[in-house]
């Protein structure tokens, strides 16, 4: 039982746990929080709208139709660089695999390089379909 008459604050709350310490903080971050949040003297601002012009860009349909086969382009042009990237990677391991022959041995074990041939004429393939769509 809490004797409050003779418990310092810092005792009373030891006395009471962290559980509370934690509830108690949380409480007043939230009052804090949502008192000191937005405060607007009431008044809110208009923004005008302009609805009586009509004017637009010239070609604005041809304008945006062009922007979007660069965009697609674009993106063609991303993925084909990843692809040779990852061809280029392929290489690269395959070369420095069969320079090495514990791992050149390890590889043969475990089919390495048939799954690394089959990777690379999949992804050979995927940038000649990239290419074609391009064209």
């Amino acid at each position: 039982m809490l004797n409050f008459k003779r418990l310092t604050c810092v005792k009373f709350y030891a006395e009471l746990g962290p559980a509370y310490m934690k509830t108690l903080l949380f409480v007043i971050t939230f009052v804090s929080g949502v008192s000191y949040a937005q405060q607007t003297n009431g008044t809110v601002q208009k923004v005008p709208v302009n609805t009586t012009s009509k004017e637009f860009p010239p070609n604005t349909a041809e304008h945006d139709s062009l922007k979007a086969v660069k965009i697609h382009n674009d993106s063609i042009d991303n993925q084909i660089d990843v692809i040779d990237q990852q061809i280029n990677a392929i290489d690269t391991k395959w070369d420095w695999v069969m320079n090495n022959p514990e791992q050149k041995l390890i590889a043969e074990e475990e089919g390495w390089f048939d799954q690394m041939t089959i990777n690379k004429q999949e992804l050979l393939l995927q940038r000649q379909q990239l290419l074609d769509s391009k064209k």
